[in-house]
């Protein structure tokens, strides 16, 4: 037989079945209800910091919209627009010969080199004088398109005396990038 429970007995187990009851419903109802809160503002929180960062980039496009047109405007300044790798080396080539034939120099060699993605290179020898070089190295360096002269190799007499410098042998690689022409 089951005996019967003490008043104290009762008043426990009635208060420990009202904390299951309390425990219950905050892991039921207001748990997940605090929990949405939580989240709808952490959410509200990242919605605010992308809308400053997209209100920032909506600002920054007129400025943006102004630097593509100049560099639109300065591209061949930077690149040889041809139609294709070919053309854009012959051209290399060509600039290299007509800079130092400008100079005065002779031209013993013109030669592309391998070309990788949109650079074209070209191999040039040449036969130039310390004045020449100068006023070949200055062009090359302030024409546009602007070129990279990977390579630059001056070779002399061991013979001639230093006041009286002679012709040099001179062999230069130069390389710039390619693009197609922009269309009008």
């Amino acid at each position: 037989m089951i005996a019967s429970l003490t008043l104290r007995e009762r008043r426990l187990i009635a208060g420990g079945l009202a904390i299951a009851a309390l425990l219950l419903a905050w892991l039921l109802i207001v748990a997940p209800i605090a929990a949405g809160f939580a989240d709808r503002a952490a959410a509200r929180t990242e919605l605010l910091s992308r809308y400053e960062r997209d209100a920032r980039a909506i600002g920054q496009l007129p400025s943006l919209r102004r630097a593509a047109v100049a560099q639109r405007r300065d591209r061949d300044r930077y690149v040889i627009a041809t139609p294709n790798a070919t053309v854009a080396a012959d051209r290399l080539k060509e600039r290299l010969s007509a800079t130092v034939l400008a100079a005065g120099g002779e031209v013993l060699l013109v030669e592309d080199i391998a070309r990788s993605g949109n650079v074209v290179r070209a191999r040039l020898a040449a036969r130039l004088d310390p004045a020449q070089l100068a006023a070949v190295l200055t062009r090359l360096r302030g024409d546009p398109p602007l070129l990279s002269i990977d390579t630059l190799t001056v070779a002399t007499d061991p013979q001639a005396v230093v006041s009286r410098a002679g012709p040099m042998d001179v062999r230069l690689e130069a390389s710039a990038a390619t693009a197609a022409p922009q269309p009008r």
